[in-house]
């Protein structure tokens, strides 16, 4: 994942070197675009896909139906993806997994590079 500036932009509050391991290895390690966009081209119907963290911090992938949401399981939503076809329809048509590729490059950032959960 590519960040929008420079590793040593934020220097002297935060290293390069604390950043390239926090962003490169730590976050990659939980982050993974490709199940957030799984999550919303598999979801039945109308809903909603979801990136929250448990009360561990934990990032967690959730399908909800109609109006349910992560609120509701204790979990702090991050970022949501709208399958309902109001919400692409104009832009992708019936291509709702290119809408959710979208949604995971703008809210996660970045290149089309697959991390996994650890």
């Amino acid at each position: 994942m590519v960040l929008p500036y420079a590793m040593d932009a934020l220097e002297p509050v935060i290293s390069k070197q604390t950043l390239e391991f926090h962003h490169g290895k730590h976050l990659a390690g939980y982050v993974n675009k490709e199940a957030f966009q799984k999550g919303g081209a598999t979801l039945f119907g109308s809903g909603w896909v979801w990136l929250s963290a448990d009360k561990d911090g934990k990032l967690v992938i959730t399908q909800e139906a109609n109006a349910a949401n992560p609120v509701q399981k204790g979990l702090k939503p991050l970022l949501t993806f709208d399958v309902w076809e109001h919400a692409y329809y104009l832009d992708y048509q019936n291509r709702r997994p290119d809408h959710g590729c979208a949604v995971a490059d703008c809210g996660l950032g970045g290149d089309r590079e697959e991390v996994s959960f650890s």
